[in-house]
């Protein structure tokens, strides 16, 4: 049995993505991206294009939505320059968000948006993956884009067969039942410290919210770390395909604790 840094072979499976491949993270707001896939942007520089639905501006602490909506874009975008960049430290990839503000849920702005989100993701097949939040996440505007909004801009754009991989993510909520986690993405204490570094470039969601994103987030990590004995922490993912996705839920990929995790 061939071990890789101290773990069996038969935990951590090869990835199935190469070092040249391409990489779309679809988040319903800004910062969902950081807490889902902070380290895999990390971990993958000049690779990564970021969509992000919704700027998700709404009235609070003494703000209006449209200035709601205006702080959290001037945030996103500083967060990805320095996130998506090339290994020498030049621009790397694309980050684009779409400004929505309103009362949430906000399930009429984003309808109202999928022209532009076709757009957006007309070169789609050129991705290897696109990541998305879980299907059972906690959130109600991440599960409507999941489970809806995402299969319907698929079958407008008619990728069925032969497009990218869909890999699902954790935000509210760990993965469990159907979407058991089937790959990880190990980090070591400097890695996960620069990933909860990216999220304290979104000071509007951090100061005076009684959710302490950053411990949490940093818990969730440690705790699947379990998963990958020899890592400190790790991102937890369900990679599958488009067609099972499009099915609803009715399959999982596979049984991880049977055939070990993908090494993303």
């Amino acid at each position: 049995m061939i071990a890789k840094h101290g773990i069996d072979a038969h935990v951590l499976r090869p990835s199935p993505f190469g070092e040249r491949d391409r990489f779309l993270i679809v988040c319903p707001h800004p910062d969902d991206e950081v807490l889902g896939c902070g380290a895999f942007m990390l971990s993958h520089p000049g690779q990564c294009d970021v969509l992000c639905l919704s700027s998700s501006g709404f009235a609070e602490f003494g703000r209006t939505p449209e200035e709601d909506a205006d702080i959290r874009i001037a945030e996103f975008h500083a967060v990805m320059d320095k996130a998506l960049r090339n290994p020498d430290g030049s621009p790397g990839g694309r980050a684009a968000i779409t400004r929505i503000f309103g009362k949430p849920p906000m399930y009429r702005q984003l309808r109202e948006h999928i022209p532009d989100y076709l757009e957006a993701l007309r070169d789609i097949r050129k991705y290897a993956c696109v990541f998305l939040p879980h299907p059972r996440d906690g959130h109600r505007e991440h599960r409507y884009i999941t489970n809806r909004l995402f299969k319907r801009l698929l079958l407008r754009l008619g990728v069925v067969f032969g497009g990218p991989r869909i890999a699902f993510y954790e935000v509210w909520m760990p993965m469990g039942g159907p979407w058991t986690p089937n790959a990880l993405l190990r980090m070591d204490k400097d890695l996960l410290a620069r990933k909860i570094d990216l999220l304290q470039g979104y000071p509007s969601q951090l100061e005076g919210n009684p959710v302490p994103y950053a411990d949490k987030i940093s818990a969730l990590n440690i705790y699947r770390g379990i998963h990958c004995f020899a890592a400190h922490a790790a991102e937890a993912f369900h990679v599958t395909t488009i067609p099972r996705y499009l099915a609803s839920g009715l399959f999982c990929h596979n049984n991880p604790y049977r055939r070990g995790f993908l090494d993303l």
